[in-house]
């Protein structure tokens, strides 16, 4: 959308808990719009953990 600021991030990190640690220490977190897409499935997560939400 023209009116609205985008990006494409690839953030390699061990875990989900880790990752949304991180977003929220971004000054902007409270008014952003994350969608979080696994580009791979590590063989030992469960799907529990794969497709658990933030």
């Amino acid at each position: 959308m023209p009116d609205q600021a985008q990006g494409v991030e690839v953030i390699d990190v061990d875990d989900l808990d880790f990752l949304h640690a991180t977003f929220q220490g971004f000054p902007m977190f409270a008014y952003m719009n994350v969608k979080v897409t696994p580009l791979a499935k590590h063989p030992n997560a469960t799907t529990d953990d794969f497709f658990r939400q933030l």
